[in-house]
């Protein structure tokens, strides 16, 4: 994750860049762990996964992979003008962060991913924290 994370900043404004990264292994803990934190910070859990044992030669794991990108604003604090320009820099901070992903597919040097990123939108969550998440599928193989 520290290594996404410089990526995106490298392409990002001076008031774009991701504060902090967290690991939690479910929301519960991620709550806890985003206490009082500011600023955007990208957030992941720990995988699920799946592992396929049909070959003695060669197994491979599937595992679900959640990023976040938030940022902490309680209902009520932001104009709805201010909401849609968090909401804006929260989009293009993702887009960056799937770009990476994607493109770092073919060299194999962050992510190896199958199937598809499905992104949605997130409000008032993890203690009060809004922003955005995807989800994807993570290959492992031995």
């Amino acid at each position: 994750m520290a290594t996404l994370r410089s990526e995106v900043n490298n392409q990002m404004n001076p008031d774009m860049q991701i504060e902090s990264c967290l690991l939690a292994a479910d929301a519960s803990q991620l709550t806890k762990r985003l206490a009082d934190r500011t600023g955007f910070i990208l957030c992941s859990s720990f995988p699920d996964a799946e592992l396929d044992a049909r070959s003695a030669d060669n197994y491979s794991e599937d595992n679900r992979l959640f990023l976040y990108i938030l940022h902490k604003a309680a209902p009520g604090e932001l104009t709805y003008e201010e909401e849609l320009l968090l909401y804006a820099k929260l989009q293009e901070i993702m887009q960056a962060v799937k770009k990476i992903i994607i493109s770092t597919k073919a060299d194999c040097n962050l992510f190896q991913f199958s199937g598809k990123i499905r992104t949605e939108w997130e409000y008032n969550q993890f203690g009060g924290y809004n922003g955005l998440s995807i989800g994807l599928n993570v290959g492992d193989y031995d």
